[in-house]
């Protein structure tokens, strides 16, 4: 789990990549995640977060996943690098699930991945942390974003 962290921390620090210049525009940083709600960013890096865990033995899509955390974290106010932050316990909790696939090969992680996000202990540990929850990066920082709103 330490392993998990120290890259999940190195790799926020490819954020900068993100955040590297200041004064451009949003229109140049082609993730939705800055026009989507707090509420759904927390989901959605409980997601990435998961299935960076889920699938740590596979490093092209753990290092994906964990890079994609990051550009959601940074179009939001939260992180969840502390091994007390609730997304790790209540990953490690679905991930501990047992699910039993057809072919009894698979374990099907990525459905773990799918339920926790669809759960209601998620809904509940977004609404419990996220403070605004419907507010969104772009109204926080209505000076750097570009008048034209990428199309959904």
């Amino acid at each position: 789990m330490k392993k998990i962290l120290i890259s999940f921390l190195c790799i926020y620090a490819t954020c900068a990549i993100a955040q590297k210049n200041q004064e451009e525009p949003i229109e140049k940083w082609p993730p939705q995640a800055a026009y989507r709600n707090y509420l759904q960013n927390y989901k959605d890096i409980a997601l990435t977060y998961c299935i960076s865990v889920a699938y740590k033995t596979s490093p092209e899509a753990s290092k994906d996943a964990i890079a994609s955390s990051n550009g959601i974290d940074a179009w939001s106010y939260y992180a969840i690098r502390d091994e007390e932050s609730p997304i790790i316990k209540l990953t490690k909790q679905y991930l501990q699930k047992n699910y039993n696939a057809k072919d009894g090969k698979s374990r099907l992680d990525l459905m773990k991945c799918m339920d926790m996000y669809h759960s209601e202990e998620l809904d509940k540990l977004a609404k419990d942390y996220v403070q605004r929850p419907n507010d969104n990066w772009v109204k926080d920082n209505p000076d750097r974003v570009n008048e034209n709103p990428p199309r959904k």
